[in-house]
């Protein structure tokens, strides 16, 4: 996704508030466009995030607290889904998608595909 910042930037253009949520994928989102994003875009979105008041933070940070979390959310559940059975509940598929993101953006094909996706 060589444009992702760009398509950040529509998004929040539109939507204002889409990233303001403190959820880990939203904060994940904030980290990966903060790496991604040069030039004019890297200034607008730094504005529009207030990246100046609360800064992304590190990669590697925040797949560390991002684990953290997941392993000490003691709300995390099945879900019974008249599809699939049982489903895994919103903030758990929350935490997946967080984690899948930051790992694709070092490269970690090992962790996606035996850890993430298996």
């Amino acid at each position: 996704f060589l444009e992702a910042p760009k398509v950040i930037m529509v998004m929040i253009t539109a939507w204002p508030s889409i990233l303001s949520y403190k959820s880990s994928l939203c904060r994940s989102i904030h980290v990966v466009s903060n790496l991604k994003a040069k030039g004019k875009i890297f200034y607008l979105l730094s504005n529009y995030l207030h990246w100046d008041e609360e800064p992304p933070g590190n990669i590697y940070n925040m797949i560390t607290s991002t684990l953290k979390s997941f392993l000490e959310d003691s709300s995390l559940r099945f879900l019974e889904n008249s599809w699939y059975g049982y489903d895994l509940c919103p903030a758990t598929w929350n935490y997946i998608f967080s984690l899948d993101l930051l790992c694709a953006q070092l490269g970690w094909t090992w962790t996606i595909t035996n850890i993430i996706r298996y």
